[in-house]
């Protein structure tokens, strides 16, 4: 039976501009959720008591969210439509906002992880498809660079204002997720009334939620190369966000937040730079220079954490700025250039399955090896493997390229 589609008022819609910035906002205070907590990590930990491998548990309960979400609705909105999918996941950010703002134990830090995670899921592969859709077919190009730039800017901003806000203003702990629920409140009203992209909807009770990975098997020997080299990336960022203020402070003998949130809001900052210096770079070469760059990147930081080096983390920060900006770029490029029409939200679901795979995977190997042998050793290991992972990615996409 057809289903019949689902009438949006046209006279409480925004359209052109407003509708990109409503997007664009929704995909940078939804990023900015997953790494607000990353300053106050170590806070959280002095003040209930968990190690650093409970702290990477913590930090990784965020995928499971996300992979739920990007597993069960990875195609939702392109049945039910973008603002249909992207209201809920305005109000699960909130209830994870409040979750933190309430936090009184562990268990607490934990379900806000997850919920944050399913949010972010529920958002991510929906607005990356909304935004595209928004922009004109000859437009294309434009809307991919935004689309980066404005999940990295997110990312970023996350840190830079949870370290700000708790090293200068009261209530450390909870002001910056009280600014935050202020921010969603203006962004729900807004992308209540943004244009719906998706010309034909069902209706609720004839939705398919099997998980479908989204790939399909004739692409999936092009999609090595994007996936694997997003799962290196995504490593990097997981490691910034979980792991490398507590690093900053013990390594370096840096306890602001402010300082810690800095050094990371750099990576993200270099990275958004990076998308728009590289915009004439074709989308394929792109994303193999930014799996390059990933391995100047590990060694500075490996070199960073044996010597104590404030300079060497810098410049490291800076190559990885590089590769993620870069990589994330060509990967979102290139899978947007494989997905068939009807499946753009489906196969960008994928790659960022596959990018938050590399958020927690490492990130807990991190957490286990440090608990049984030493944060040093834990940290050399990471960086091997991300290496192997990257030139993997870069050897695969060379070969699809010839072949």
């Amino acid at each position: 039976m057809r289903h019949q589609p689902i009438e949006v008022p046209q006279d409480a819609t925004l359209t052109g501009s407003g509708a990109k910035a409503a997007v664009i906002a929704q995909t940078v205070l939804l990023f900015t959720l997953t790494t607000l907590p990353t300053p106050l990590y170590r806070d959280y930990a002095r003040e209930f008591h968990f190690s650093v491998l409970t702290l990477t548990l913590i930090y990784a309960t965020y995928v499971a969210g996300t992979l739920t979400s990007l597993l069960f609705f990875g195609r939702l909105s392109d049945q039910i439509g973008r603002a249909s999918v992207s209201l809920p996941a305005i109000g699960g950010a909130a209830i994870a906002a409040l979750l933190f703002v309430f936090a009184h134990s562990t268990a607490m830090l934990f379900v806000a992880r997850l919920v944050t995670g399913i949010a972010a899921g529920l958002s991510s592969g929906t607005a990356v498809a909304w935004l595209r859709e928004l922009h004109d077919a000859d437009d294309a190009k434009t809307a991919s660079l935004r689309t980066v730039a404005v999940n990295i800017v997110g990312l970023g901003l996350g840190p830079l204002l949870a370290g700000l806000l708790s090293a200068f203003a009261p209530l450390p702990l909870t002001l910056c997720y009280l600014v935050y629920l202020a921010l969603l409140v203006p962004l729900a009203i807004a992308v209540a009334m943004t244009r719906e992209t998706v010309k034909e909807r069902r209706s609720l009770q004839k939705v398919s939620l099997a998980p479908r990975i989204g790939v399909p098997a004739k692409l999936r020997r092009q999609f090595v190369s994007p996936g694997a080299i997003t799962f290196a990336i995504f490593s990097l960022v997981g490691f910034y966000s979980a792991i490398a203020p507590s690093l900053i402070s013990e390594k370096l003998h840096l306890t602001s937040r402010a300082a810690a949130g800095a050094i990371v809001f750099e990576l993200f900052l270099v990275g958004a730079i990076g998308v728009y210096a590289a915009a004439r770079v074709s989308s394929r070469n792109v994303m193999l220079w930014g799996a390059g760059m990933m391995l100047p990147a590990l060694a500075c930081l490996v070199a960073a954490e044996a010597l104590a080096s404030l300079p060497l983390l810098l410049t490291g920060t800076a190559f990885g700025g590089v590769s993620l900006g870069l990589g994330y770029r060509g990967t979102l490029e290139v899978g947007n250039q494989m997905a068939p029409e009807d499946k753009h939200a489906e196969l960008i679901s994928a790659l960022f399955v596959c990018g938050n795979l590399g958020l927690a995977v490492p990130v807990i190997g991190i957490g286990v090896l440090s608990a049984v042998s030493s944060p040093e050793l834990a940290d050399y290991v990471f960086a091997a493997v991300i290496a192997l992972i990257s030139a993997g990615g870069l050897a695969a996409g060379s070969l699809t390229e010839k072949s």
